[in-house]
């Protein structure tokens, strides 16, 4: 969640909690809405979520990404006002493939890092795994 500093700085932890809850709502249905997808959403850390989806046709993941991203371009309504915090996602494959935890960590990383450096478009970067 890239803003949700300013957010907590300016206005407390209160309301920056509030953000994090109506992220985390919003994208929670959004889950809801993929078809025949098994998916969960975790909070891994403060401002950092993950969404662990089934396998299956990558096609519906980056349909899934790229409308969660076009959400986090706009502002959050919280308790009747607007508050700016864009959502950096990243998608990041893995599987048979990369069962290694420090591989997917630092695929996982490198996307993150990608995403939150994206000033132009949509904030989604998908990083092959290795």
């Amino acid at each position: 969640l890239d803003g949700l500093d300013a957010i907590r700085n300016v206005h407390g932890m209160i309301k920056a909690g509030l953000v994090v809850k109506a992220v985390a709502d919003e994208v929670g249905k959004m889950l809801e809405e993929m078809p025949e997808k098994h998916a969960v959403l975790y909070r891994v850390a403060g401002s950092v979520f993950t969404v662990i989806v089934q396998p299956g046709a990558a096609e519906e993941v980056q349909v899934f990404a790229r409308k969660v991203a076009e959400k986090g371009l706009a502002p959050w309504k919280v308790d009747g006002a607007d508050y700016a915090c864009r959502l950096n996602v990243a998608v990041v494959p893995f599987g048979v493939k990369v069962t290694n935890p420090d591989v997917l960590a630092a695929n996982l990383d490198a996307a993150s890092i990608k995403s939150a450096a994206t000033t132009a478009g949509l904030p989604l970067v998908v990083v092959d795994a290795e």
